[in-house]
């Protein structure tokens, strides 16, 4: 992340220079890579400026930081006395599990997480296990209370929800009314 954000920055700041290469390269702009990559600078646009930018990169910065520490905490209640740049390490293997499109990332963040801590960390299978699995609850767990209750403060449930499928967002307007 922390090199990331300057090579971001720089090619948002020289667009026009890196795209034409990349046009070269690609074929052209109509071709998927430029346009791909036209479409994600395009999300980056607002944040031409440094000031912009570096307050983006210090809030990311924080952000990480403070998810690792929930992630050490954690760990460290099952007693496994890891140190806060190995819940770094296990940070990046969560992130790997959780983007495998499974439900709420359910099996595959505690599989990575648990690979994690057995293979490079040797802590024994169930502990990993135990470990993992209330590191996602205290993951998630917010995330769905919180969302639980804007959708009641909304007006809404979940069988209302579910009543019309692929109607959501006029259930959801419905309900402001």
């Amino acid at each position: 992340m922390m090199a990331g954000f300057p090579v971001l920055f720089a090619a948002v700041h020289w667009r026009q220079r890196l795209m034409a290469h990349v046009d070269r390269w690609a074929g052209g702009p109509e071709a998927l890579v430029p346009r791909l990559l036209h479409g994600f600078l395009d999300g980056f646009a607002a944040m031409r400026g440094f000031r912009a930018f570096s307050m983006a990169w210090a809030q990311s910065f924080a952000i990480w930081l403070i998810i690792a520490g929930t992630v050490w905490a954690s760990l460290a209640a099952f007693g496994l006395n890891l140190r806060f740049v190995d819940s770094l390490f296990m940070l990046a293997l969560l992130n790997i599990g959780i983007a495998v499109p499974t439900p709420g990332g359910m099996g595959s963040y505690e599989y990575m997480g648990q690979l994690g801590l057995v293979q490079v960390f040797g802590v024994e299978p169930n502990r990993a296990a135990a470990a993992i699995l209330v590191t996602h609850a205290f993951a998630i767990g917010p995330v769905i209370l919180i969302g639980i209750g804007l959708l009641w403060r909304e007006g809404l449930s979940f069988r209302r929800l579910t009543a019309l499928p692929g109607r959501g967002e006029a259930v959801a307007a419905e309900a402001r009314r």
